[in-house]
């Protein structure tokens, strides 16, 4: 019989924040509860309706880690539905729309000769930004979303489908509140997802406080298909983290240099970039992206 980190403890088993956040069960008023993942807090008990959780209640995560059961009544409780109802501050930048997916709708960065336009996918229709570098080496385009500024000791998550056009010579990252790819990597709190050739072809998670940047090889390899990549943000932890998840892949977590506090920019709060390093073309397709976080701003 094999268990996972959430099985049996043991006179030798050591303790976690991921295995006692999987096996204990925390209390606190609704407001609160709303803002843990079931992925992550598997039982809760309620002191106090909000939210959509009530009071005196007891509630236990489903097995797809993406909505709390009320133990009592047997409804559904969702944490971004409770989220919603508990806190007005809670942005969801749902970027999928027709107009979203144009050029237009975002602030357009270029240098060197980087071109940023409209393009459809000739194998499916589906509408995205090409964000091409052109043949000069060092040519870079980025789009960016400038918004209310985001509140980092909140959780938080980005999810966006892209596509590589050639994976060589290149720099890519897409994320919130990061740096261009043509920048220094800088100590400006933020969290993204990237790829550097010139280290290898992998997927790396890329954060940042206000004290140290780094990232963290996820060891998946980036392709030239269309992918889905999704990065959750938790800076509640104990040990704050942020998890990446790629397509079907197995979440990857990074607990090194995660930001827990301090708000984003406001124009800069969504991003992407690419750059290349060859006199060759090296464009990034971006299909569609949503965030969604907490504001700290003038905001009700």
């Amino acid at each position: 019989m094999v268990f996972g980190v959430l099985g049996p403890w043991l006179d030798q088993t050591a303790a976690s924040a991921t295995k006692l956040n999987g096996m204990m069960r925390i209390s606190g008023p609704g407001a609160d509860l709303a803002g843990l993942s079931p992925a992550i807090h598997k039982f809760l008990y309620c002191t106090s309706s909000g939210s959509g959780f009530i009071t005196e209640h007891s509630y236990k995560a489903n097995a797809a880690g993406d909505a709390y059961l009320d133990e009592t009544t047997g409804a559904t409780v969702t944490a971004y539905t409770a989220n919603l109802a508990g806190n007005s501050k809670i942005v969801d930048l749902l970027l999928i729309n027709q107009n979203s997916s144009k050029k237009a709708s975002w602030t357009e960065s270029v240098s060197g000769t980087g071109a940023i336009t409209d393009d459809v996918d000739g194998t499916t229709g589906e509408l995205s930004i090409k964000l091409a570098t052109g043949a000069t080496s060092g040519g870079r385009s980025a789009i960016t979303q400038v918004t209310l500024k985001q509140d980092f000791s909140k959780n938080s998550f980005l999810s966006f489908k892209s596509k590589v056009g050639t994976l060589s010579s290149l720099n890519l990252r897409g994320g919130v509140n990061c740096d261009l790819v043509t920048g220094a990597d800088s100590n400006t709190i933020s969290y993204s997802a990237e790829i550097c050739t010139a280290t290898n072809n992998n997927w790396f998670i890329r954060t940042a406080t206000t004290g140290a940047n780094t990232a963290t090889n996820t060891a998946i390899a980036a392709t030239t298909n269309r992918v889905g990549i999704k990065l959750e943000h938790y800076p509640i932890l104990g040990t704050p983290s942020v998890l990446m998840y790629i397509d079907a892949a197995s979440a990857v977590q990074k607990t090194s240099n995660i930001p827990t506090s301090g708000a984003g920019a406001n124009n800069n709060v969504l991003r992407f970039s690419v750059k290349n390093s060859t006199t060759a073309d090296r464009p990034w397709f971006i299909y569609g992206s949503r965030l969604v976080y907490q504001v700290l701003d003038s905001w009700v």
